[in-house]
């Protein structure tokens, strides 16, 4: 299971009509935002199942049960920020290569639903080996088969080209957070400079001004030219008063 490159296959208990093996592989991907978001994304896909933890998801198609009414024929795929294990219930009576393709698949379908996704390259190679050896079990007359392989390869493309285009988002929206940053920080160095202006130097500021405009005081043209709030402006005017150095307010 450990091995990404030879998918591991484990017994699982025989029954009347053929022995169920349980085969699991583990593939490197890189996914951003939080399980929570990710099942939020495949609520709609249609798994049988959905759970979620701190740091992983794993959601199932379950194919059958048993009598018990576990899941007894399934695809499982486990996701995590930097992993996804993919597995699935094989049986005697079914073609280990389409099986795989048949995982794969749904693997694919389910990273598409994904807003920010980065394959690993054994993910491409997982996936290739499962369509040449599927495109192995083809005949002359399996066309149609054939076809859905090539829409299947487009696919991919597409995926990876939208991988593309969303990590180049996301690294200008990132740059562009950042600089945003900066520029708040400064700001709020600016404002917090200029609002610690002493009491009485903002009283000497107001009568300055009340001097050197006729005694007329705009609240808006003063805090534009010595940024305050009006609130500050309006306590400076009331000492003022009581101080008997100006007369009505």
């Amino acid at each position: 299971m450990e091995n990404k490159n030879e998918p591991a296959q484990t017994p699982l208990a025989q029954n009347f009509l053929s022995e169920i093996s349980e085969v699991s592989t583990v593939l490197g991907v890189s996914l951003s935002r939080r399980p929570a978001d990710w099942a939020d994304s495949l609520a709609s896909v249609g798994f049988s199942s959905i759970h979620e933890s701190n740091d992983s998801l794993e959601v199932s198609k379950s194919e059958s049960y048993s009598i018990g009414g576990k899941p007894r024929h399934f695809i499982r795929l486990k996701l995590s920020k930097e992993n996804l294990t993919i597995t699935y219930t094989l049986d005697s009576s079914q073609n280990p290569s389409l099986r795989a393709l048949e995982a794969a698949s749904i693997a694919l379908h389910t990273l598409s639903c994904l807003d920010s996704v980065k394959l690993a390259p054994d993910f491409s190679s997982f996936l290739c080996s499962s369509l040449e050896n599927a495109i192995g079990l083809l005949t002359p007359s399996s066309a149609q088969l054939e076809h859905q392989n090539s829409k299947m390869k487009k696919t991919v493309s597409d995926l990876n080209d939208k991988i593309s285009d969303l990590y180049s988002q996301r690294e200008k929206d990132s740059k562009r957070a950042s600089a945003d940053s900066v520029k708040i920080a400064q700001l709020e160095a600016k404002i917090s400079k200029l609002t610690s202006i002493p009491d009485g130097m903002l009283d000497e500021l107001v009568l300055n001004w009340l001097t050197t405009h006729d005694g007329e005081l705009s609240v808006s043209a003063f805090c534009q030219n010595h940024p305050i709030p009006p609130s500050r402006l309006e306590q400076s005017l009331e000492r003022l008063c009581r101080a008997s150095k100006i007369k009505g307010v």
